[in-house]
């Protein structure tokens, strides 16, 4: 809300506990290792593909342990969401390229053109775009990267991913650029913010500064944000009814600063009528 990335009227708890999940066709429970699918009366029929997606799971985690691949980061005192989304991008990447292979081997022209269909015709309301970018991200960068380590070294290249998980959203979106990412600590807020509570403590990562732009700049200037991007963490305070966000940044040197930080003010410029 302080970003202007959702409204104050959206009802998040609606959005999580009704929205997403109406999104969800199939699950893979690493924890007690069974799979579940959607009955949408087409479960042994065209949305078959969504079973071959759950089986990929399983087989990940045959081989490559889930938990090991995206920890659970609940009892973590300080947050890193950007490598979970990384890490959960790969997992679900490879599903998706696994479930596509196999419509395209085992679907008739006409099975994929009714699936074709029923995706185009989508189903449930319209969920906010930030919460809809980031909840699609896994299965559509996912994807893009998992396909990019396939032409670059087959599944011998997937497999060495599993083992070592991309840290960053940087790398499911720029494949093939490495950078040193900046660990930004941030322990202790003095001064006058000094007895406000912690609400959040965690990093928004390449892909969340470009939608915390996004929606008031280019999208020109929010992918170039997420080029430039090197590090970051975020704290959400509060004080009452008063939040305050503290938000850290790096970038490879002074230019690349100077140009981030205008991207940064233009935005913040559109979304609370002017800067301060």
């Amino acid at each position: 809300v302080l970003m202007g990335l959702i409204t104050p009227s959206t009802n998040l708890g609606s959005v999580v506990t009704q929205g997403l999940p109406s999104q969800v066709a199939g699950w893979y429970d690493f924890h007690i290792k069974q799979l579940y699918i959607r009955d949408t009366g087409q479960a042994l029929g065209i949305d078959r593909l969504y079973i071959a997606h759950e089986y990929t799971h399983a087989l990940q985690d045959q081989n490559f342990g889930l938990a090991k691949v995206q920890p659970d980061q609940t009892h973590w005192k300080l947050l890193d969401s950007d490598t979970y989304l990384a890490e959960h991008s790969l997992v679900e990447g490879d599903a998706v390229v696994l479930q596509y292979d196999y419509m395209n081997r085992y679907y008739t022209a006409v099975q994929r053109a009714a699936l074709f269909r029923q995706e185009q015709a989508g189903g449930g309301a319209p969920l906010p775009r930030t919460i809809q970018e980031e909840f699609d991200f896994p299965y559509t960068t996912g994807p893009n990267y998992v396909t990019y380590l396939l032409n670059r070294g087959g599944y011998p290249a997937v497999n060495a991913a599993f083992r070592h998980p991309p840290k960053s959203t940087y790398e499911l979106m720029f494949p093939g650029r490495h950078i040193a990412i900046t660990k930004v600590s941030l322990r202790q807020v003095l001064g006058r913010f000094a007895h406000w509570h912690r609400v959040d403590d965690d990093v928004d990562g390449s892909f969340g500064y470009q939608q915390l732009v996004e929606l008031h700049v280019t999208p020109a200037l929010a992918g170039r944000l997420a080029q430039l991007w090197r590090g970051d963490r975020y704290i959400l305070l509060r004080r009452g009814g008063t939040y305050g966000l503290l938000m850290v940044s790096a970038y490879q040197g002074a230019q690349a600063s100077r140009e981030a930080a205008s991207i940064i003010e233009d935005a913040l410029a559109v979304r609370f009528g002017g800067l301060y």
